[in-house]
């Protein structure tokens, strides 16, 4: 049987920075939405997203090299640094119309109740659309709190 403590840490906030590939087409068109989703790996319920849209001219991101900060915005109010660890992951999200692409790297923070916070490794992406109004999408590693 599972026992928890009375004093687990309750997760926050989530900050986050989007570092643009500097490699050729790595750029988010202005008619595409690039979305971030924390979930449980096993599952699609989503705990945590943030999106923008190439359009969006707030911190960059949309050309080769840009670097845009963010908070995800929470769906819930009661996962544990324990719950995170080892069974969320984060998926990347494209929706564009036409062919696009894009690639970097995320990097997040993870601050909880308690006034800690961990980081998780970097995760480097890809993602592209190559028809009319497709989506795909790719799942990072699982969150491992360095």
């Amino acid at each position: 049987m599972l026992s928890f403590s009375k004093n687990m840490a309750i997760l926050t906030s989530i900050d986050a920075t989007l570092n643009t590939s500097f490699e050729s087409g790595s750029n988010l068109d202005n008619d595409s939405t690039l979305t971030f989703v924390l979930h449980p790996t096993f599952s699609g319920a989503r705990a945590a997203e943030f999106s923008f849209s190439g359009r969006d001219t707030t911190n960059g991101a949309t050309h080769e090299g840009d670097k845009k900060t963010f908070n995800f915005t929470l769906l819930t109010n009661s996962l544990t640094k324990e719950q995170i660890n080892g069974f969320y992951s984060i998926d990347i999200i494209i929706n564009a119309r036409g062919r696009d692409h894009y690639a970097g790297k995320l990097e997040t923070i993870f601050h909880f109740d308690d006034g800690t916070f961990a980081g998780s490794p970097d995760f480097s992406f890809e993602v592209g659309t190559y028809h009319e109004s497709n989506q795909t999408g790719q799942l990072n590693n699982i969150i491992k709190f360095l």
